[in-house]
């Protein structure tokens, strides 16, 4: 949903919330545990994309360091990551 929503529906300066991400390092048996099988489509893979949530999350912090992309921050707490749209 992230591709989708941010990329295409969300306005320059909004916010997209992820919730209840703490979920995805504490609960083996949740699916959001298990590394993501989809590639992404954008051709850039960091080995961090493995890792379920945390691991999408680590990737959007690194895409966003580069300083290029429409990610303008993200701040990321023990059970919400908010991004904020460039």
């Amino acid at each position: 949903s992230f591709e989708l929503l941010f990329r295409e529906h969300l306005k320059p300066g909004g916010y997209y919330i992820l919730e209840d991400i703490a979920a995805s390092t504490t609960l083996p048996d949740w699916p959001d545990y298990k590394p993501m099988a989809s590639e992404p489509d954008d051709g850039h893979r960091f080995p961090s994309y493995d890792n379920g949530m945390i691991g999408f999350l680590k990737q959007l912090v690194d895409q966003a360091a580069t300083g290029k992309g429409d990610i303008a921050s993200i701040d990321i707490q023990p059970s919400i990551a908010v991004i904020r749209k460039r």
